[in-house]
């Protein structure tokens, strides 16, 4: 890596915020910005997603991969989701550092591969980087002691989890909204594993600011689900505990937005 320091600077600067958007299908600074602050409503968790980002481009560049991949965030945003993952589930340790760059540094190469590999076939490879890589530190941390579950909820430069932040969480989530509003916000925060309506709240507002199309779909995707939820009387314990009502989000807005061509059929499908 013998560039001007300025030049890479300015490639893993864009590197890190596109990747935050990559997530929702879209190159919106304005969204990527807004995602991160999301991430930032638990710090460890947004410092975590920055270090796996950062792991990711370092190895990217020095094996000389291509640098518009580096830049548009395709290499990194799902060691963007380990990270971010990883910093809400455990608590802050050298241990955990670790283990986190090591994550990332394996969620990376399964990005290159798998890239590689579906594309051939015609696919993509979407998230499956970051799930094998959240699986395969699920699977292991029950042997290492070191890694500690974390027990906190929000922490922000010294506030505790009854802090600032935690208290405004809690009062967006007291709003007399009805409860299918706070589910799809819910769900919506889940995506960066914000598991509150203040988070679904900040990334309604970049997804109407990155593309009204996607925020409509988001909206189409999460009512269809939880439709079909209610008519074959399903257990609605599942889409609120296990927050899976992302699932239809992300579907929706990856179908009607991204992959095909925006018209009724397409909605439809979703």
């Amino acid at each position: 890596m013998n560039e001007k320091p300025e030049k890479l600077i300015t490639l893993f600067g864009q590197g890190i915020i596109n990747s935050y958007s990559q997530v929702f299908f879209s190159n919106n600074k304005i969204l990527a910005w807004l995602l991160l602050l999301v991430t930032f409503l638990s710090p460890v968790s947004g410092i975590s997603g920055v270090i796996a980002i950062v792991t990711g481009q370092l190895l990217a560049k020095a094996f000389m991969f291509s640098e518009a991949l580096i830049k548009d965030g395709t290499y990194t945003y799902n060691s963007l989701m380990v990270g971010v993952g990883m910093g809400i589930m455990y608590d802050p340790s050298l241990p955990f550092f670790i283990i986190l760059v090591f994550i990332s540094i394996i969620t990376f190469f399964l990005t290159v591969w798998l890239a590689h590999y579906l594309a051939l076939k015609g696919l993509p490879f979407l998230s499956i980087p970051f799930l094998l890589g959240i699986w395969l530190v699920l699977l292991g941390a029950d042997n290492f002691t070191a890694l500690q579950i974390s027990s906190r909820s929000y922490w922000f430069l010294g506030f505790t989890s009854e802090g600032i932040i935690n208290n405004v969480a809690e009062f967006v989530g007291t709003l007399p909204f009805p409860d299918l509003l706070h589910l799809y916000l819910r769900s919506l925060g889940a995506i960066l594993f914000q598991y509150n309506d203040l988070a679904g709240i900040i990334i309604v507002i970049g997804l109407i600011t990155a593309s009204r199309m996607s925020f409509v779909l988001s909206v189409i995707g999460f009512l269809t689900g939880y439709l079909f939820y209610m008519f074959f009387e399903g257990d609605f314990s599942q889409l609120v505990y296990s927050y899976i009502g992302f699932n239809f989000i992300l579907t929706g807005i990856a179908l009607g937005g991204f992959f095909l061509i925006p018209s009724r059929k397409t909605y439809l499908l979703i």
